[in-house]
């Protein structure tokens, strides 16, 4: 019954005096991937050496869940990783020389493959078949290990080295020197044990095979070119003999891919053997490197003139390319509208807009001029930011994400105009055409530009909300609140208290901004509809950057001495933490129950995106800490990790359980329900810890595995509320009192409506029809 969008952290504040404890489902939607090289893939699962810790550590990335997870971060350098399946296995330096280990994704266990106290390197894998070189006897030497048999072998322990294995199945291949100073390609068939020649022309390296394929780097024309053999019909074939080089072999299937200079720079070039075709796959003027290939997907690290990696995607089958996972170093002013983020992004060497769609988990390019764009804010399918590719003024330009169209919205050569928002058709901006901030707006419909506010002072700041736009305005010496009804052309005052203030925002009839009436910022709000002003947060420290969303804002807090988010529920009046995570969390935009902001706890700017479910979450092990419950809210927690040694009056084996308290505000008849649970709940309410039950429920009807319980209460008495599971059943589970119910509604009231009619007549007959069970339960 959780919601869909629980994907990393569930954070909870319980113990700040005032504070309600309001669940935040937290996820990144854009963070940092620094200083990674030597990629491998494996289906939907990227891996690499990162360094972002200060040493080579390996990391991973799994695209299916968009979800980035640490493989060995031991302090001691790893690099080389190579994955099959579910395990990486990796070059290790923990034991003083290079090491071979290895990783289970599947039960997340470390294992050592080879610790020798000589040299292993450049591992291979292919299934349960582990390959890579080896120091032990003096010289590299081919060893191997079986992950099913955990038992090691020899491959290929000839004079020379032999250097750069690959495995595929039960064929080995390397680069071979036993014949003197150059290398040849060799081969080993595990399963019948037999070594073989591939290819003794003048000189081969670095081979890669895949099924019956290998491929190579040959410098028989004095220059690297590529080569390929088929086992099958032991016949060689030439793939690539350009004059420019071709390095870093990858293959799968019929394609080859690899590094290409043809162009003067590193580029992405592929070649089908089943049509004999080469191909381009990436030849920007940035450099392509380190190119892997898995299920038809060629991966490869992408290095911009800013002197970042990112790594890059490309569907042989679509055609099309992508950025992999979530990288990036600057990201900041992010803005959401339902399932669409945007945010400014300064990671290619300027700042740029971007856009991740939360349903497919894809991030997208929405401008990349060579210019800077800044300050994005979205509302529907239309993006818009402020831009300097006209050089010596900012303009307003706008993006259709429907038709794929960008568009002007104001372009002037007479003063710059930056910061907009927009609301459906509306959008407004802070304009400097008079030489003072004004504030001015378009509406999209009409392609008509309007003048919202041109007083002699400054107007900045501007935020729209259907036909209401508000800003902060000097003209009567400081900082005030106005607003404009787009409808009846009128301007009206919100704040006009002699402090500061700044940053509003406004959505619907609310408006809040940060206000320094107290002397520090605090956040306050404004019903248009009540025309009442009120506190939101008058914290010590400093609260700034409000947003509104329905009966939700957030904010910027530094009362914990770094800057964190923070919100209020208008329609609880509960404040609630959003993040508090080290570091700093800021610039917070919603849209519906989303939240999103610019978060440093990884050293760079990321955005973040949580999730706020207006259920307050509630959950103690122990009745004596239980946490109180009001009427007429929804409460829900979990009982997975909960104890306990009690069983209940009126079910059986229910020992694992949680509890709470309640203290009524009024004498008489409560419900007490856990409908909406995920497991078959047990609900039973004490007087006092260890004390006799007053009332239990296992099933409240035939058809209804959850509980209730409706009892006369006393005001202002404590009452003990355990919430457990049928024989040991654990879940999630929903808790609600509310006053005035009816009574405990008669077995006849099959859709528990408290009303026996024609409803749950027809319920009857639908199940006497279709189900004719001894015990209703199993129907």
């Amino acid at each position: 019954m959780r919601n869909a969008f629980i994907l990393m952290v569930m954070i909870v504040l319980l113990s700040t005096p005032g504070v309600w404890a309001t669940p935040i489902s937290e996820y990144p939607v854009h963070t940092e991937l620094i200083r990674q090289y030597e990629y491998a893939v494996s289906g939907d699962v990227v891996v690499w050496r990162d360094a972002r810790n200060g040493n080579n550590d390996i990391y991973g990335f799994d695209q299916s869940s968009q979800t980035e997870f640490s493989v060995c971060v031991e302090e001691h350098s790893q690099d080389a990783p190579v994955i099959s399946g579910d395990v990486v296995v990796w070059r290790d330096y923990r034991n003083g020389n290079g090491d071979i280990y290895g990783y289970d994704l599947r039960t997340r266990t470390e294992f050592a493959i080879c610790t020798q106290e000589s040299t292993q390197d450049t591992p291979s894998i292919s299934g349960d078949i582990v390959i890579w070189r080896d120091n032990r006897n003096g010289n590299g030497d081919i060893y191997g290990y079986n992950l099913d048999t955990q038992t090691e072998f020899s491959v290929c322990v000839q004079n020379g080295s032999q250097n750069n294995p690959s495995v595929s199945g039960n064929i080995v291949v390397w680069e071979d020197y036993r014949s003197g100073g150059y290398a040849n390609i060799y081969g080993y068939d595990l399963t019948t044990q037999t070594e073989f020649v591939v290819s003794s022309e003048l000189y081969q390296v670095k081979p890669v095979i895949h099924e019956d394929i290998i491929v190579w780097l040959d410098l028989r024309n004095y220059n690297f070119d590529i080569y390929g053999y088929n086992l099958t019909t032991q016949s060689e074939f030439e793939i690539c003999t350009h004059e420019s080089e071709q390095e870093e072999l990858a293959l799968e299937g019929d394609i080859v891919i690899w590094r290409d200079t043809r162009n003067g720079n590193y580029d992405i070039y592929g070649y089908n053997l089943l049509t004999d075709t080469e191909f381009v796959i990436c030849n920007r003027s940035s450099e392509q490197l380190f190119p892997v290939i898995s299920d038809g997907i060629v991966h490869w690290q992408e290095q911009y003139r800013s002197g970042q990696y990112f790594t890059h995607g490309y569907n042989l089958n679509t055609q099309t390319e992508f950025l992999v996972g979530i990288q990036g170093d600057q990201q900041e002013k992010s803005s959401i509208s339902d399932n669409i983020i945007v945010w400014q992004d300064d990671s290619y060497g300027n700042s740029d807009i971007y856009g991740y769609d939360i349903n497919s988990k894809t991030k997208f390019e929405i401008c990349k001029q060579n210019s800077h764009q800044y300050a994005p804010d979205i509302s529907g399918d239309v993006v818009v930011w402020y831009d300097g590719r006209n050089g010596l003024f900012w303009d307003i330009y706008g993006f259709d994400l429907e038709t794929q169209t960008e568009f002007e919205i104001c372009v002037r050569d007479d003063g710059s105009q930056f910061d907009p928002a927009i609301s459906g058709d509306i959008v407004v901006w802070t304009d400097l055409r008079h030489g003072n901030h004004d504030i001015y707006g378009y509406d999209l419909s009409t392609q008509e530009e309007f003048v919202v506010c041109d007083q002699t002072d400054d107007q900045a700041d501007a935020s729209v909300s259907g036909d209401i736009i508000v800003w902060k305005d000097s003209r009567n010496e400081n900082e005030d609140i106005y607003g404009y009804d787009l409808k009846s052309k009128t301007e009206f005052s919100v704040c006009l208290h002699s402090s500061e203030q700044l940053s509003p925002a406004v959505d619907g009839d609310i408006v809040v901004w940060q206000d320094f009436r107290h002397g520090n910022g605090d956040i306050y709000g404004y019903d248009l509809s009540t025309h009442a002003e009120f506190a939101v947060c008058t914290h010590t420290g400093e609260q700034s950057a409000p947003s509104v969303s329905g009966a939700l804002i957030t904010w910027t807090d530094d009362r914990d001495g770094n800057t964190d988010i923070y919100g209020y529920d208008l329609s609880s009046q509960t404040e609630f933490a959003v993040c508090t995570e080290g570091n700093h969390q800021y610039g917070c935009d919603m849209s519906g129950d989303s939240i999103v902001w610019t978060d440093e706890r990884q050293g760079d700017k990321d955005i973040y995106r949580a999730f706020f479910d207006s259920r307050l979450f509630r959950t103690s092990d122990t009745c004596e800490s239980g946490h109180y419950l009001a009427e007429n809210k929804p409460y829900y927690g979990k009982t997975d990790n909960a104890s306990g040694t009690d069983i209940s009056g009126c079910a059986y084996n229910d020992t694992i359980d949680v509890w709470n308290r309640y203290i009524p505000s009024r004498g008489g008849t409560v419900t007490i329900s856990t409908d909406g649970s995920t497991f078959d709940t047990v609900l039973s309410v004490f007087e006092a810890c260890g004390s006799v039950e007053l009332a239990c429920n296992d099933d409240y009807s035939l058809y209804n595995p959850h509980s209730r319980i409706v009892m006369d209460v006393v005001k202002g008495k404590t009452y003990y509320i355990r919430v457990a599971g049928f024989n040991g059943e654990v879940g999630d589970y929903d808790l609600l009192i509310t006053q005035g119910e009816c009574s405990d509604p008669p077995k006849s009231d099959l859709n528990n409506d408290c009303k026996v009619n024609l409803i749950d007549l027809s319920m009857l007959a639908e199940e006497w029809l279709v189900c004719g069970k001894a015990d209703p339960k199993d129907c």
